[in-house]
This record gives structure tokens, sequence and C-alpha cells, in this order.
């Protein structure tokens, strides 16, 4: 469905969201030593997901998936 210009140019973050998911990324890029491409989604009940992370400019077998759950960071574009 194709998106009005209304909705194109909406704001997507809150001014309270945006600096919650600045710390998160800037976590992420710490624990892995190197700036990050990160797909994020947020909740309806405002918590924030980290879908995934990857190194910038590199290819889908250098996929880094961040688990904030487990705390872990796992390897691989096919990883479960």
């Amino acid at each position: 469905m194709p998106l009005g210009s209304t909705q194109r140019h909406a704001r997507v973050l809150t001014d309270r969201e945006a600096p919650g998911l600045a710390e998160i990324a800037v976590a992420i890029e710490r624990r892995l030593s190197q700036p990050q491409s990160i797909d994020w989604c947020l909740g309806a009940s405002g918590t924030f997901a980290i879908l995934r992370a990857r190194p910038i400019g590199l290819h889908a077998e250098d996929l880094l998936e961040y688990h904030p759950n487990r705390d872990v960071v796992s390897a691989g574009a096919n990883r479960g």
C-alpha cells in the first residue's frame, strides 16, 4: 500500500524515544568494535527490538545479529 506524502514525511520517533534508540545503537557498535547498519522496530509497549546489526559495507555472509535478551552476538547469515 503506497504511503501518502504526509505519512512519508511523518516523524517516526518521539523526542523521548530517539535518545533511547541512539543509546542502544552506540552500545551495539561498542560491543562489536565497528560501525553497524542496525535494523530495529518499536513495539506497541514502547520497547525497541533489534532485528539485526551488521557491519556497514559488508555482505550478507558477514551479517551479525544481536540478541538483547541473551546479550550475545551471533555471526553468519543463516544462524538460528
